[in-house]
């Protein structure tokens, strides 16, 4: 059995075995026990998640990133006007550096891609989804010698 945190103290993220009792202060008579075996998981831990998260490339390179976790995936880039994306949905994309520094030579500029998902399903009539994300950081590197 696994639960989503919602407000226990610090370091009590991960909690395993012998049963928990806790009483709140301020309410006495708030109670919260879980079983033995029960898994307490914090509710920052990522449900999706992107592979590779920070890539460094040079005008006219290519890396695929790969998102798992979820379904139904949707990816954005912060910045358009530095690579091409080879589509916009789907687990699996290919990003192309674009960027060249630009007529001032900028230098190194960063993007974050951005991928979301739907985790979660239906359960008879009732949908039990939300939509989570997750980024991957690309430097894109000039080539001093142009």
């Amino acid at each position: 059995m696994k639960t989503t945190e919602a407000s226990l103290p610090a370091g009590a993220s991960r909690l395993a075995g012998a049963a928990l009792l806790l009483l709140a202060a301020a309410l006495p008579s708030a109670v919260l026990l879980l079983a033995p075996g029960c898994e307490v998981e914090s509710a920052s831990d990522p449900l999706i998640s992107v592979s590779p998260q920070s890539v460094s490339l040079y005008e006219g390179q290519s890396r695929e990133f790969v998102a798992s976790g979820g379904g139904n995936y949707r990816w954005t880039l912060d910045k358009e006007g530095h690579g091409i994306l080879s589509a916009r949905a789907g687990e699996r994309v290919v990003y192309t550096s674009t960027y060249d520094g630009g007529s001032t030579n900028e230098g190194p500029v960063a993007v974050i891609l951005t991928v979301s998902g739907t985790v979660g399903g239906t359960t008879g009539t009732a949908s039990n989804t939300a939509t989570w994300s997750a980024e991957a950081f690309i430097t894109h590197l000039v080539d001093e010698d142009e």
